[in-house]
């Protein structure tokens, strides 16, 4: 993937990167705005043992935002490398304690940025209880 300067706003321009077509309209005006190297592709997967978790397949995320439609989508994606197996669980809502966290994070998230009667946006949702709540509180 080759990387170019691109004409962003002027507060992104500095820190930016043009990469590759936008996935969702295929425009070139694509910023890179965050990225990480090597990281677990699977985060909800157990292992049974050291040596099977130090295996598991790592990927990159580069964050990109699209200035023609607005979608935001990690431009280093690889289907390929997502295996979904009996027993993938990431939700953390089913706990009284993680609810009652997330509650109080939606809350003071909602009183700091005013997200009252707002369109709201969450990247990386999983099944969508942060952004449930966040609509409920906030009527939004």
């Amino acid at each position: 993937m080759t990387a170019i300067r691109t004409g962003a706003s002027e507060s992104l321009k500095q820190h930016s990167l043009q990469l590759e077509l936008c996935a969702g309209c295929g425009c070139d005006k694509v910023t890179s705005f965050f990225e990480i190297e090597r990281l677990p592709v699977h985060v909800g997967m157990l292992h049974d043992s050291r040596e099977s978790a130090l295996q598991t397949p790592m990927g990159s995320v580069s964050l990109a935002y699209c200035h023609r439609c607005g979608l935001v989508c990690n431009q280093r994606f690889d289907p390929a490398s997502t295996q979904f197996a009996p027993g993938y669980q990431v939700a953390l809502h089913h706990s009284e304690v993680f609810r009652s966290y997330i509650d109080d994070v939606v809350e003071r998230l909602i009183a700091r940025y005013d997200m009252n009667h707002k369109r709201v946006l969450e990247i990386g949702c999983g099944d969508g209880y942060f952004l449930r709540r966040v609509c409920e509180l906030g009527a939004n």
